[in-house]
């Protein structure tokens, strides 16, 4: 279970990074 959740939170976590990122 940890690791699907790890799996969907991963790119999540990436995604909303890159859209920090870009807000900048």
């Amino acid at each position: 279970v940890v690791i699907v959740i790890l799996a969907l939170l991963g790119p999540a976590i990436g995604n909303i990074f890159s859209n920090i990122m870009n807000a900048i």
